[in-house]
């Protein structure tokens, strides 16, 4: 914010010297006209230094502001990022992580244009309507009141407009959100959208949603450029009757010289009028933006104080787990500690994955304790620090191979070398290297390939919970093997649970979890 404000005070005195600059030049040809003196070489000269002074200044100002946004937009984006991740699973989920991520940057798009290009723009030209005034003010009274009379009507016009596109607006941005999430989750879909000979059904369902986000936008435009343009019309009618006032003075006193300024003068106030009305625009997404953001308050995971330094064992007393309409019956009252490897069984959409994310506290349950704690009690980010969630959907990035295998811990060359040497990256490391581009959506990795980049990944962090959610579903039996000798070989010091439908060899797990 401080920076923010050293930036603020910069540019209103380099925007007040721009105005200066564009102001004078009309009052000093005025004047020269008034006193009637020739308006020779050097009087021309001297305009033309203020009008590139005024130039230079302009492109300045442009530079610094981009150079200094570039710092503001990506500072924003941390900050709404930090916002983000506090936020609870199932609104996550909900709401779609994509729409999530347009709403924020959004945000950040809002936010720099109304902090740093509106609200000192308007600063400058509340300073250059003020030296316009004060010239016309010496000249002619009645012009003054007229010019004074078009301030009441742009600023009271459009503000009741932004007050009525306000609403109108947090639709469109709810609405464009969600549909664009959704069309994006079917683009997405590379591997089948291509294989398809046929996509009328597909360009159906986008169909539907590209009309809604269109008509909502239409209206809204429709609606505002006609407020506009009924309001640009009222001003019209001043400006009109400002000039002819200005004119027939001039025709009766002979002198043209009010005339002329005023022409120049203005399209310079009305300029100056017409950004400061329209950066409303601005200021009203930005306050969309804003009491969207200040909504995610009330979806803040919550987070208990206690440290947790180590997990020795994890107790569970569940009858039932309610997500939204859903309810699974689950009947666990057990105890495990580390050493323990634990398969849970059940059929498909029995609730398996949804007990084990529980442990991680991506839902709150009163019925798990950890060392003998109720695991709400501890801090939530020391808790997610001692456990590895292995999900279905394997975290990979399009990033090098080194950088995933380091997604989520500090990277070290010790650490990386020991990673070289694991029997799981073997079959991987035969065709790349550890700086070898893994593409987007991971095209160029096996199944089996991303469930070792991710175990191998959950290896190398001291955690004392490793959850495998399905890690061997859809990958052949020796791959299975490998992975499942290399858990057993580091499984004293943690307590390992293992999803799957598919029966384990009984030598591999010491418990386990039936879910009917």
């Amino acid at each position: 914010m401080k920076k923010y404000n050293v930036f603020k005070i910069f540019m209103i005195i380099t925007m007040f010297l721009t105005s200066i600059a564009t102001v004078i030049s009309p009052f000093l040809i005025n004047i020269w006209i008034k006193n009637n003196e020739n308006i020779d070489k050097s009087k021309i000269f001297l305009i033309l230094i203020l009008i590139i002074f005024s130039i230079a200044i302009n492109i300045l100002i442009t530079w610094i502001r981009e150079i200094f946004a570039k710092e503001f937009n990506k500072n924003n984006f941390k900050m709404y990022l930090k916002k983000f991740y506090k936020l609870e699973y199932d609104y996550i989920l909900e709401s779609g992580p994509m729409s999530l991520l347009e709403r924020m940057i959004m945000g950040v798009n809002s936010l720099y244009t109304y902090l740093v290009s509106d609200v000192v723009m308007i600063y400058s030209r509340v300073i250059s309507i003020g030296i316009i005034l004060l010239i016309v003010f010496f000249q002619d009274k009645i012009i003054f009141l007229l010019f004074l009379s078009l301030i009441p009507i742009y600023y009271l016009s459009f503000k009741l407009l932004n007050k009525s596109l306000l609403h109108k607006s947090k639709q469109l941005q709810e609405i464009s959100s969600k549909m664009w999430g959704d069309i994006l989750s079917v683009l997405e879909k590379t591997d089948y959208i291509k294989q398809l000979s046929d996509k009328r059904y597909i360009d159906k369902i986008i169909d539907q949603k590209i009309e809604k986000v269109y008509k909502k936008q239409s209206n809204l435009n429709a609606f505002a450029q006609s407020i506009t343009v009924f309001i640009t019309g009222i001003s019209t009618l001043f400006q009109t009757m400002i000039i002819i006032y200005s004119v027939l003075i001039s025709l009766e006193s002979g002198k043209f010289f009010n005339t002329i300024l005023i022409s120049i003068i203005l399209p310079l106030f009305i300029n100056s009028l017409s950004q400061i009305t329209n950066s409303n625009v601005s200021k009203r997404d930005f306050k969309v933006s804003n009491d969207y953001f200040n909504s995610w308050k009330n979806f803040y995971e919550k987070s208990g104080k206690k440290d947790l330094a180590h997990i020795n064992n994890i107790s569970f007393d569940i009858s039932t787990i309610s997500i939204s309409n859903k309810t699974f019956d689950i009947d666990l009252k057990d105890d495990f500690s580390k050493g323990d490897i634990v398969w849970v069984n059940g059929k498909s959409g029995s609730g398996k994955s949804s007990l084990l994310k529980l442990i991680v506290r991506f839902r709150d349950e009163n019925s798990i304790y950890i060392n003998k704690t109720d695991i709400r009690e501890y801090d939530i980010d020391q808790l997610r620090d001692k456990i590895e969630y292995i999900s279905q959907n394997i975290a990979i990035v399009n990033a090098s191979l080194r950088e995933n295998l380091f997604l989520d811990q500090k990277y070290s060359t010790e650490k990386e070398e020991k990673m070289k040497k694991d029997v799981l990256l073997n079959s991987i490391l035969k065709n790349k290297t550890f700086d070898s581009i893994i593409t987007a959506n991971a095209s160029n990795l096996s199944s089996g390939e991303k469930q070792k980049i991710a175990l191998v990944r959950a290896l190398y962090k001291n955690t004392d919970i490793l959850i495998l959610d399905e890690i061997t579903s859809g990958i052949d039996i020796e791959t299975s093997k490998l992975i499942y000798d290399r858990i057993k070989e580091i499984s004293r010091d943690k307590i390992i649970f293992i999803v799957s439908h598919q029966a384990l060899d009984e030598n591999l797990y010491n418990k386990k979890i039936e879910i009917e």
